[in-house]
């Protein structure tokens, strides 16, 4: 967490790739609440957080 380029990825999830990044974690070499709360607090826009956290898993797996 906090490697280097993270930004990146935040800053890309806000604007041009909301659809594409799915929040995962690196269990059990972390905690999944540490992982949670990293993304969380990561710079995610309000309105691209629930897709990051569960939206683009459901419709990957084609359950949403």
């Amino acid at each position: 967490m906090g490697l280097p380029g993270s930004e990146d990825y935040v800053q890309a999830a806000n604007y041009l790739l909301r659809d594409r990044i799915m929040f995962g974690t690196s269990y059990p070499f972390h905690a999944q609440k540490r992982v949670y709360e990293y993304y969380q607090n990561a710079g995610f826009r309000e309105e691209v957080l629930p897709d990051v956290m569960a939206n683009n898993a459901l419709k990957f797996l084609n359950l949403l």
